[in-house]
Formats: C-alpha cells, sequence, structure tokens
C-alpha cells in the first residue's frame, strides 16, 4: 500500500470474499501455531520477561509494554501499534494534514509496543548482559538503540 486513500479504504474494509483482513502492525496478531509451537513460545516467554521488565522500564515512557513476538524471523525487534490506535502510516498521514486537530493527534498517536524476537542473536546477548548486571550502561545503550532502529523500520 503506498497511496494515503489505501490507508483509509483497508480500516474500513474488514472483510473481503470471506476473509477477515488483519493489520500486522497492530498487536494482537495470531498466527496458526501448533500445540508444540504454543508450548515452546511459553517457555521463551517466561525466559525473556525479565528482559521484557528491564527494556520496559528503560524505555519507560516511549512504549507501553515490551513483549516476547512470534511473528518475527530476522529482526531482533520491531515496533506495533495498539488494536485500535493508528497505524504508524496513518500517524504520518495525519501528522501531514494542513487542518490537522493536534487534540486528536496525542490521543490516537498513543505509546507503541515493542515486540522482541527471541530467537535472535542480539536479544539472546543482551538477556545475557541484562542478567549478569541490569546496571551495565551497554545494556540501556543497546535497548535504546534497538528501539530507535525498530521505530525507523517499523516505519
Amino acid at each position: 500500500m503506498i497511496e494515503p486513500i489505501d490507508e483509509y479504504c483497508v480500516q474500513q474494509l474488514k472483510e473481503f470474499e470471506g476473509k477477515t483482513l488483519v493489520s500486522v502492525t497492530k498487536e494482537g496478531l495470531e498466527l496458526p501455531e501448533d500445540e508444540e509451537e504454543k508450548k515452546k513460545q511459553e517457555e521463551k516467554k517466561a525466559k525473556f520477561e525479565n528482559l521484557c521488565k528491564i527494556m520496559k522500564d528503560i524505555l519507560e515512557k516511549k512504549v507501553e509494554k515490551v513483549v516476547v513476538s512470534n511473528r518475527l524471523v530476522t529482526s531482533p525487534c520491531c515496533i506495533v501499534t495498539s488494536t485500535y490506535g493508528w497505524t504508524a502510516n496513518m500517524e504520518r498521514i495525519m501528522k501531514a494534514q494542513a487542518l490537522r486537530d493536534n487534540s486528536t493527534m496525542g490521543y490516537m498517536a498513543a505509546k507503541k509496543h515493542l515486540e522482541i524476537n527471541p530467537d535472535h542473536s542480539i536479544i539472546e546477548t543482551l538477556r545475557q548482559k541484562a542478567e549478569a548486571d541490569k546496571n551495565d550502561k551497554s545494556v540501556k545503550d543497546l535497548v535504546i538503540l534497538l528501539y530507535e532502529t525498530a521505530l525507523l523500520s517499523s516505519g
């Protein structure tokens, strides 16, 4: 989708030919998993729970929550929006409007959610460093770098 009108249309078009349209840029994306994959995902969530808390503390005002993702394959992390908030593309479109209403900008441009890839080597190394010393400056710097890189790549 490259045209601004695409964003408006897809928000209103909930279903097409019996298929429900789901935005992959919003939280709550559910991918089909079997029982074994669900069990592995739960183990990963437990393993990275402490890292998620540390990252949330570092990014306190920038993100609403940090969670372990099952949607990522090659990226260490990504930014997603809340279920009812604007997508990054819609936010960009609204900021470009000449007669925009600034009062709705703060409301609809809600805090982002950071999803981390537990299978990525950077995230695993960060987890190990954070467990060794959560007050390490390099942990904080890496978390901020990952967040800002995710902002760029997520739009």
